[in-house]
């Protein structure tokens, strides 16, 4: 590819950051991966629409769930009794209550 060419590719390129709060990708076989406060980009290039996502992500069972209940690992629970300063019980009813949303559910027990 010339210079000329990779130039207007370059210029019919629109990237966008989205506030993404949280990503998921269901997987065959019944799992998912799951990205908390990921970094996504939306590229348009050529009319093809691109998403990059990148942040650290967990791997989760996803057999058997119900549609409505907050996703949310152990670990999790751990990490919001642990910054709120609460126990693992109350840490699980803020996640809940956050619909797993683990940056919430500590603030809505550092209130």
């Amino acid at each position: 590819m010339d210079v000329r060419n990779l130039q207007k590719i370059m210029k019919q390129m629109s990237t966008e950051e989205l506030p993404a709060e949280r990503v998921e990708i269901f997987l065959s076989g019944g799992k998912k991966l799951v990205i908390e406060s990921p970094s996504a980009m939306r590229m348009q290039v050529m009319g093809q629409t691109t998403f990059q996502i990148s942040g650290e992500a967990r791997e989760e069972a996803t057999s058997g769930e119900a549609p409505n209940t907050p996703q949310f690992s152990e670990e999790d629970v751990a990490i919001v009794a642990e910054k709120a300063g609460k126990g693992l019980e109350e840490a699980k009813r803020a996640l809940e209550g956050a619909n797993g949303d683990i940056a919430q559910a500590i603030l809505s027990l550092s209130g």
